[in-house]
């Protein structure tokens, strides 16, 4: 980032085309070098850093790839497209969105009408005896007057 004029506002500093790449979840220290700011001028202002102004750190994590999104060989998160979902961090590969639902978003998976699941985490999609009975959706919704596994109960 060469000969990049960065403003502060209160203090602060925004560096919005910086994109740091490396393996999700790992450990990062970036250094801050400038010439805008003297190190003469700072050694004299305060005298008890000895002339010696300590260089600025940024530390951080990379983060873990999120469900959604899967991790490509070259350490990036990439959202699944339409049709395919990971429900869990740090997947090396979509999957394919499985028969009677639509994929939406890389993670969410809505279920048609007349099939069921347990949970938004379970890709196990059941065929209701009463299709009506199952409305789908994400949540696997009963129509009224049903609850349960399936719907298969009356409320």
């Amino acid at each position: 980032m060469k000969s990049k004029s960065v403003k502060a506002s209160f203090g602060r500093f925004t560096f919005d085309d910086v994109i740091v790449v490396g393996p999700p979840g790992t450990d990062i220290l970036l250094k801050v070098n400038t010439d805008s700011i003297s190190k003469e001028k700072i050694a004299n202002a305060y005298p008890l850093l000895k002339r010696s102004f300590p260089d600025i750190y940024i530390k951080g994590r990379l983060r873990l790839c999120l469900k959604g999104e899967f991790q490509t060989t070259d350490y990036k998160c990439i959202m699944c497209s339409d049709g395919f979902f990971t429900l869990e961090d740090n997947q090396s590969q979509c999957k394919e969105c499985p028969e009677n639902a639509v994929c939406t978003e890389g993670y969410n998976i809505l279920l048609d009408s007349g099939y069921w699941r347990e949970n938004t985490s379970s890709i196990d999609i059941f065929e209701c005896y009463n299709k009506n009975a199952c409305i789908g959706g994400n949540m696997s919704t009963c129509a009224p007057g049903y609850e349960g596994k399936l719907c298969h109960s009356c409320s």
